[in-house]
């Protein structure tokens, strides 16, 4: 099955239809102060997605904001019972920098056409959940929206963006996110170590686990090239030194507690 993901185009224009959210009777609805209330919350995530076969801890979504370079607080929007003050529903915004690549060739061949290469500012959408108990009363709706809002008007952001699933469709829609079909699809393939490595040796390279920070300036060379100036693929995330060195690299040895099998190829040394 293909990918679905769901976008704003332009966000001023999805946004004018969001002002004056309803607000739910009995809730409150405010953003995050700091990384006191960052901790609290992601406890709170942890405990609504706890019903996944392999449910990710409260540091998963902790550990994800402290290694954004983008995140802040306030980009955590939050409705809270007024009874108890107690988080009930959830919204984060992400903001990120998103290749945005056009044709100014001729040759009509995606791979000779030049490509003028550029960048709009992204809000991506997650953590969106909501406490089992006060689920259906309209809470994910009204911080949608409030992030919408948010996003209209604050870092210049153009465009938002999510991935979901088909059965949640109707939550985005009727807050003006429209679907948008992926032009790949995943793939399963199994290939041995072995048939592996003699096609790598075929070719007079070499694998070796990645080194952050050494490898960070070709990492980038190659993520650019491959990535953020390919017409192909507007919209990927741009990824900066920071991000490279506090998002990537933190994830891939913080998620596991050493480095992941990242490999990187190079040709062969006599």
């Amino acid at each position: 099955n293909m990918n679905t993901r769901f976008a704003i185009i332009p966000l001023l224009f999805a946004a004018s239809t969001t002002s004056n959210a309803p607000m739910s009777s009995g809730y409150s609805f405010d953003q995050l102060k700091n990384t006191e209330e960052v901790e609290a919350w992601s406890v709170f995530c942890a405990s609504c997605f706890a019903y996944k076969a392999n449910p990710p801890p409260s540091s998963y979504f902790l550990r994800h904001f402290l290694n954004d370079p983008n995140a802040l607080p306030e980009h955590i929007f939050v409705a809270r019972c007024e009874k108890s003050n107690e988080i009930s529903a959830s919204v984060r915004v992400f903001i990120k920098e998103l290749a945005f690549n056009v044709d100014v060739g001729v040759n009509g061949d995606d791979d000779d056409d030049e490509v003028k290469c550029g960048s709009i500012r992204g809000g991506g959408i997650g953590e969106v959940c909501t406490d089992a108990s006060h689920r259906r009363k309209g809470l994910s709706n009204t911080l949608l929206r409030l992030a919408i809002d948010y996003m209209s008007e604050h870092n210049g952001i153009q465009v938002s963006l999510l991935h979901a699933g088909e059965a949640v469709r109707p939550v985005y829609e009727k807050c003006g996110y429209h679907c948008v079909r992926s032009r790949w699809t995943l793939v399963n393939a199994i290939i041995s170590a072995s048939s592996s490595s003699d096609a790598v040796a075929a070719l007079g390279l070499s694998v070796r686990d990645i080194t952050f920070p050494d490898d960070i300036q070709q990492l980038s060379k190659l993520h650019r090239s491959y990535s953020e100036q390919r017409r192909q693929l507007s919209g990927c995330v741009m990824r900066s030194t920071e991000y490279w060195g506090r998002y990537v690299a933190r994830e891939l040895y913080e998620a596991s507690g050493c480095a992941r099998p990242l490999i990187l190829l190079n040709a062969k040394q006599d």
